[in-house]
């Protein structure tokens, strides 16, 4: 017996299906339309109306259907909110905003993660530390610290990393944001092995344009400038890690005998 989410499902991939139908049959007629010099371009501007209604029912029907899809896979793998954060985190080795970690395990693992969920999250992740002072978990997701050891909740971290990798000491965030790009492509090269190269082309046209204000000059993202992207990433990484290592070596002397909490969680 089907049960009901398994019939909307079906339902939304037969609307997905018509709708991409009737759209590349209005590209086609588009098509045959500009290979026209005599066509109207009044009627021209209709089609192109009538496409951009149907981009934006196709998108619409496909949010829902990423939202199936997401839940599917989340409860096949019978893992948590947390269990996917720390994951990505292991992966990127570099502390990082929820935004961030949300956008990687939706093209990494195809599950859609709530960040408002996250708050809930360090809290429980506090609670848990302190219940279990005898036997801890392997990792706990934890913020960042500055310097003078508070909490940076900006940015997520893993607890079984050495204490320096986390703290944000001046110049970090330019480094966390460089290392979060360069590992879009390590997680592209990857995909690509399988077939799922795509997702990542919009993530890394998105933040090259915020990190580095490199931005494709339209079109799809061409080869030649995701690899001007890395590289560009990749000399600037080589120049700041150096320094912004030794800073946070330098910080981890004068935190280094807080209490076991206080470097987990902050002063």
């Amino acid at each position: 017996m089907t049960s009901p989410n398994q019939a909307n499902l079906s339902g939304e991939q037969a609307q997905l299906r018509g709708a991409l139908y009737e759209q590349r049959q209005a590209i086609d007629r588009l098509l045959l339309m500009l290979d026209d010099p005599d066509a109207s371009l009044v009627v021209l501007m209709d089609q192109l109306e009538a496409l951009d209604h149907l981009n934006e029912y196709r998108f619409k029907l496909a949010k829902s259907f990423s939202g199936h899809a997401s839940e599917t896979r989340r409860l096949k793998a019978e893992r948590s909110v947390r269990q996917y954060v720390l994951q990505a985190l292991e992966v990127l080795s570099v502390p990082l905003p929820a935004g961030h970690i949300q956008d990687f395990v939706w093209v990494n693992d195809r599950v859609e993660l709530n960040t408002r969920s996250f708050g809930a999250l360090r809290r429980d992740e506090s609670r848990a530390w302190r219940r279990s002072a005898g036997q801890r978990r392997v990792a706990y997701v934890v913020p960042a610290l500055d310097p003078g050891g508070h909490a940076q909740a900006k940015w997520m971290a893993r607890s079984d990393w050495p204490l320096w990798q986390r703290i944000a000491v001046d110049g970090a965030g330019r480094l966390f944001d460089l290392k979060w790009l360069i590992q879009l492509f390590e997680t592209r090269s990857r995909l690509m092995e399988a077939g799922r190269a795509a997702p990542l082309e919009h993530l890394i046209r998105k933040y090259a344009d915020e990190i580095l204000d490199m931005v494709p000059s339209g079109g799809p993202v061409e080869p030649a400038w995701l690899a001007s992207v890395r590289q560009a990433a990749t000399a600037e990484l080589d120049s700041l890690e150096p320094v912004v290592i030794t800073r946070q070596r330098e910080a981890q002397e004068s935190l280094i005998n807080l209490p076991e909490e206080n470097k987990a969680w902050g002063l």
